[in-house]
């Protein structure tokens, strides 16, 4: 059969998402309104910055309209929409899950500032991993782990 009908989300899906969302957007918050304040040594391999992130992971540009972002983080969220939905494993699912949750975070940024805020900068001495937020590590993690996963089934 061609077509499998549709999964649906149960209230655990839900909860993940509007958690991961309010966190992500809670921390952009509080960075923020104390960026009079930043950056802030939170501890010896992290400090908490405010950048604006025009562009896609890393900073890295490929558009001159922040619009174009907006359209393309909206159109990999359907996607990853529907493999939330048409996956039967909950590992995946919960993968997914957090993947639509971070870029539904971005977007907020995006359609409300035209970029996203990114705050956590890590750091081992003078060496700096791109600055990010909550919305970019479930997205980032998210996307290590199903890739995992896919490497580990055989062909």
């Amino acid at each position: 059969m061609l077509w499998k009908p549709f999964n649906p989300l149960t209230y655990h899906h839900y909860l993940i998402l509007v958690t991961t969302v309010a966190l992500d957007q809670a921390t952009k918050h509080i960075a923020f309104a104390f960026m009079h304040a930043l950056p802030w040594a939170a501890t010896p391999w992290c400090n908490i910055v405010l950048l604006w992130n025009p562009g896609v992971i890393f900073g890295i540009t490929l558009f001159d309209q922040p619009i174009a972002y907006t359209v393309l983080t909206v159109g990999i969220s359907c996607f990853v929409l529907y493999m939330l939905c048409r996956t039967k494993c909950p590992k995946e699912r919960l993968a997914f899950t957090f993947i639509l949750a971070g870029a539904i975070g971005n977007i907020i940024d995006r359609l409300r500032f035209g970029a996203v805020i990114d705050f956590i900068d890590l750091h081992v001495g003078g060496h700096h991993w791109p600055a990010f937020n909550i919305a970019d590590a479930a997205i980032s993690c998210s996307v290590l782990w199903l890739g995992l996963q896919f490497l580990k089934k055989p062909l």
